[in-house]
């Protein structure tokens, strides 16, 4: 016989992502006698979690459903289901809502329910811990604590869809619910298309899935969703993963079978429709899977990869014919076209797409009034009228709709919404604009330029379409703006959350209505469309890039090159570090490249005739001549521009300063005198007299001082600050800073002391030299590189680490150039 489980008095259902705050509760409720079930306590890897999840619920007095500011997870779905059709048959059996810290939950499912315990204020809440440890033991809270949390229920979902957990505030679409479900039971590729801000993703989210859940068209259903991005595979893998690796804890992702799983839908060497019968092998009871691919547009926007978007794609359709498997996705409008001329999705959307048409004033008026009354809000005389005037048949007004009613819910008083903030606010039309442009004229105007260097990351241009939003990794923002990001999500003007597949943070504006209401950000786009509109098929040709293992045979050539050689001069301060990088890379393949040419044409030229060997000659010094009156025209730009713009004239000046044998006294007087005057104009702080040289960087956004008396020094042109400071006087006598030929790196010299390799994108230290350096080359593959010392037996060093591989035979005085052999 098997031993009998043990008896719990509570089982915690929680996110993964809570699990800290969780465990804090969970403490506290032992503490206080009680016998507490959380699976990290109990259960084991290689355990049948979902098996052992499910014996643990049906042996507790009570069920906790923690609800924190990451939504719910899939177990926990799951778990919620259980503990509820539990109740349903042991009517005193307790399923207590919990809000935990940070949380934004609307109590969805659970408002029949007598008992909430709102610990958003704080574990150590002792009158909310209280008030659980009664409802564990069966005992009441009392009215006044069911009216205290109501009166904390925001009904209303700002810029943000409803999702499944919402379904009980979602009111207005009733009529296409049905005809999306009718679809649903008749076709297995659905597709729901309508304008921007026409509440696509609620439809789905909060009106589908519940209907799902509840055994549409007779079927027990398993539901994944997902948001293509820029690797729809990727993310498809993603979505399964749990399905096939059910044994797998929740909030464990095992990102190495993500990785296989994907590569094999790649390959096809998995067939999506043996996946989706071996996941719902795996989940017992169910007989069929949905997809949810919402803002299928990302398609078109963000996967740069044509045979990757059209793979995916291909795998859905034949999924969906040969397996238990549907899919429903949805799609703007605007981006219909695009779908359509993919042959046989087209021929399988034939009659089968929902367009999703606007709200009719009596939905409108469901929409805002019914979510009010679950939490016992009123509205002012007039006010749902003037609201429901306002919003007339404009299209897409249904997030600027949501975004007012928030904000009049933040004003309310006494559960009361009232018609003065509504007509403060700006109305329907003017709340988002008003409070983003509120926000923007209270900040610095260095958070100014920081908000705009923001937006302009989290746009994605359209060239035919409409602008989109786009959702942009934290790295590429900076952390400098983690403050300033914060005070925009806490404004609900952006939404922060994490990569499902990275767990990287990531960040994008709240909805598409502030992209096309908030006039200063238009004009912003405007301004720069040409830059941004480049900037994107920058980050298209990266994405190729990374996707095929970061093979030099996908960097920039050609035209391509030539454009990002130019924006990188023009605009380096907009271009984050890993795109500096991508752009030096290519220029640096593109001159290995051309020497490798080069160097054919020498020999070739050797082998026919002295006279082709002499052309060759006369070629480079042609080409000398040409850099030559390029570095005087950037120098004799920088004069001209010094007056209007000292900034600006001092960067072309380093510039051509680099292009320049250091010899040459006259360029090197104009800039030293430049940076003295802007010191004591005010213009760079903290930087003193005492110049003796200057040098540009190859990034061009910073730039290295040599000091006649004091310590090195590296500043950023952008805000005049000093970002590194280096260990001692730079001596050199026009070499105390040596550039290898494609200026991605610098050696400083300290005298005939130790010397420092430094990274030209940043400044970062990277290798300690044995002396005073006069030249220095890395290899095409960047994997090793010969240093030159003025005084010392040349070297042949690692890159990674700079270990001596190799001392050269005798000197190789003052080279200008090294050869690799393949």
């Amino acid at each position: 016989m098997n031993p009998t489980p043990p008896v719990y008095d509570v089982f915690f259902s929680y996110h993964s992502e809570d699990r800290d705050s969780v465990t804090r509760l969970a403490d506290a409720c032992q503490a206080r006698g009680l016998k507490v079930f959380l699976d990290r306590w109990y259960l084991t890897p290689g355990q049948d979690w979902q098996r052992a999840l499910a014996n643990a619920l049906s042996h507790c007095r009570a069920v906790a459903i923690c609800l924190g500011p990451h939504g719910m997870g899939t177990w926990q779905q799951r778990e919620i289901g259980l503990a509820l059709n539990r109740q349903a048959n042991e009517s005193y059996f307790p399923v207590i809502p919990v809000l935990l810290p940070g949380s934004d939950h609307m109590l969805p499912d659970f408002l029949s329910l007598n008992t909430w315990v709102d610990l958003r204020d704080g574990i150590d809440d002792v009158r909310q811990l209280d008030i659980l440890i009664n409802a564990i033991q069966h005992q009441p809270p009392g009215p006044d604590q069911v009216e205290t949390v109501l009166q904390t229920v925001n009904p209303y979902r700002n810029l943000r869809y409803f999702r499944e957990e919402d379904a009980p505030f979602f009111f207005g679409r009733d009529a296409f619910i049905d005809k999306l479900a009718d679809a649903v039971q008749n076709h297995s590729f659905v597709g729901v298309v309508g304008a921007s801000g026409s509440g696509k993703s609620s439809l789905v989210r909060a009106g589908l899935i519940p209907r799902l859940r509840q055994g549409l068209g007779g079927h027990v259903w398993e539901v994944v969703t997902l948001v293509p991005g820029d690797r729809p595979l990727r993310a498809l893998a993603v979505a399964l993963a749990p399905l096939l690796e059910p044994e797998t804890p929740p909030g464990i992702r095992n990102l190495e079978n993500i990785g296989i799983l994907k590569d094999f839908l790649e390959r096809g060497e998995n067939e999506l429709r043996d996946l989706v019968e071996e996941a719902l092998q795996k989940q017992p009871g169910t007989d069929r899977l949905m997809l949810i691919v919402d803002q299928w547009e990302e398609l078109y926007t963000l996967t740069a990869d044509d045979e990757a978007r059209d793979h995916f794609i291909d795998q859905l359709l034949e999924a969906t014919t040969k397996a238990r498997f549907s899919v429903v996705f949805t799609l703007r409008g605007d981006f219909y076209g695009h779908a359509i001329n993919h042959r046989s999705l087209a021929d399988r959307l034939h009659n089968h797409v929902v367009n999703l048409g606007p709200m009719t004033r009596e939905e409108l008026e469901d929409a805002i009034a019914k979510p009010a009354h679950a939490v016992r809000l009123s509205f002012e005389p007039g006010l749902m009228e003037t609201i429901l005037n306002d919003v007339g048949n404009e299209p897409g007004s249904l997030p600027l709709l949501e975004f007012a009613v928030t904000a009049l819910w933040d004003a309310g008083k006494d559960g009361r919404l009232l018609h003065d903030a509504y007509l403060a606010m700006g109305r329907v039309q003017g709340a988002v604009a008003n409070r983003a442009e509120t926000i923007y004229n209270n900040l610095t105007s260095l958070e100014q330029e920081a908000v705009k260097r923001v937006f302009l990351r989290l746009v994605r241009l359209g060239e035919t379409t409409e602008d989109t939003r786009r959702r942009a990794h934290f790295t590429e923002i900076g952390e400098a703006s983690r403050e300033l990001i914060g005070q925009l999500a806490d404004a609900r003007l952006l939404v922060t959350g994490r990569d499902e597949i990275s767990g990287e943070e990531t960040i994008e504006v709240a909805h598409e209505a502030l992209i096309q209401n908030w006039s200063r950000l238009q004009g912003w786009l405007d301004e720069d469309r040409e830059f941004l509109l480049w900037r994107q098929r920058l980050r298209g040709s990266m994405t190729i890039w990374q996707e095929n293992a970061y093979k030099p045979g996908f960097f920039l050539l050609g035209a391509p090159l030539s454009e990002a050689e130019r924006w990188f001069i023009e605009r380096p301060d907009e271009l984050d570090e890993n795109e500096r990088a991508f752009i030096h890379k290519s220029i640096r393949r593109a001159r290995w490249r051309r020497n490798l040419t080069l160097m054919t044409s020498i020999v070739v030229a050797v082998v026919m005739t002295v006279l082709a060997g002499i052309a060759q000659v006369q070629t480079w010094r042609a080409e000398r001549e040409e850099r030559l009156a390029r570095a005087r025209l950037l120098v004799a730009q920088g004069q001209a521009e010094y007056e209007e713009k000292p900034l600006l004239g001092l960067r072309l000046a380093l510039e051509g300063l680099a292009m320049l044998p250091p010899g040459d006294e006259k360029t090197k007087e104009f800039t030293v005198n430049v940076i003295r005057r802007l010191v004591k104009s005010g213009r760079l702080l903290k930087i003193g007299d005492g110049i003796h040289h200057a040098y540009a960087m190859n990034n061009n956004t910073h730039f290295i001082l040599e000091h006649t008396n004091k310590q090195g020094e590296i500043y950023r042109f952008s805000d005049n600050e000093r970002t590194v400071l280096l260990p001692r006087n730079i001596r050199g006598f026009h070499r105390g800073v040596i550039f290898n030929p494609d200026r991605s790196f610098f050696v400083v010299n300290y005298g005939d002391v130790q010397s420092e390799m430094r990274d030209s994108i940043n400044g970062d230290l990277k290798i300690f030299l044995a002396g005073k350096v006069s030249n220095f080359h890395f290899s095409p593959d960047e994997g090793v590189f010969v240093v030159d010392y003025e005084h010392d037996q040349d070297e042949l060093r690692r890159s990674d680490n700079g270990e001596v591989i190799a001392h050269l035979a005798g000197e190789v005085t003052g080279f200008d150039d090294v050869h690799f052999s393949p």
